[in-house]
């Protein structure tokens, strides 16, 4: 897999990765966000697991809508395995991810794709993100805009997961993201940004984080005092301490 040197985003291709489980009643939004970029990607792959994920009507109506599509299905196996299982198919230099139920704004893609053009040698490029709250009228609420390393918000060198290792299958639903960022930031991974507002972050009562926010919390805490309690293990001591 290549890396270019030229600032222009024509000179890369792309693909999209999108874990969904089955019947996710807002897939179809996110896919229509990931085609209407202002530069297309090569390939999306959507990543369907549950045990009905051959069944439901979200596979058949994806076909139907979407036939650039690439549907791959398994079984319920979690959003990790269906993002490294995404990640064998990646035949090209860079990779995005979109969760089945976000948005992406119409330049996100081209924006990074620039970035990664100006700076080779990053392994990836974040973008701002948005909070967005829909209310029981069906409007939409937007909140803060911030800088943000969630994966849907950023595009990827597709080499990264064969340098830094794809996600770790035993980290919880809660945990995957951190404890892969951990690990490819201890192994030297570079990364840019861009000042735009690239991902539509959907906040509903579906969402994981809403519905098991306890749990959440909790699991996260406790792999963040797992992460330090490796690092006071492995760092040396400083003198004087």
């Amino acid at each position: 897999m290549r890396r270019g040197s030229s600032g222009d985003a024509g000179d890369w291709a792309y693909d999209v990765i999108i874990p969904s489980r089955a019947d996710e009643p807002f897939l179809t939004e996110a896919l229509e966000s990931s085609f209407q970029q202002s530069q297309p990607p090569q390939s999306v792959f959507l990543v369907l697991n549950g045990p009905n994920a051959l069944t439901c009507d979200s596979y058949a109506d994806v076909g139907h809508r979407f036939p650039a599509v690439v549907r791959v299905t398994m079984s319920e196996a979690g959003m990790v395995s269906a993002i490294n299982q995404g990640l064998t198919l990646v035949k090209i230099p860079s990779v995005a991810f979109l969760d089945a139920d976000d948005m992406w704004a119409p330049r996100k893609q081209e924006l990074q794709m620039h970035a990664f053009g100006l700076q080779p040698e990053v392994d990836a490029v974040f973008c701002e993100a948005v909070n967005t709250r829909i209310d029981a009228d069906g409007n939409f609420h937007d909140g803060v805009q911030v800088a943000t390393r969630l994966l849907s918000a950023t595009c990827f060198r597709a080499d990264a997961f064969e340098r830094f290792g794809k996600l770790d299958p035993v980290s919880t639903h809660f945990t995957w993201l951190v404890r892969w960022w951990t690990h490819a930031v201890a192994s030297g991974t570079q990364t840019g940004s861009v000042d735009d507002r690239g991902l539509l972050r959907r906040v509903h009562s579906g969402d994981t984080w809403v519905a098991q926010r306890e749990l959440g919390q909790a699991e996260l805490f406790s792999e963040l005092r797992r992460i330090a309690a490796i690092r006071n293990e492995t760092e040396p001591e400083q003198s004087g301490t």
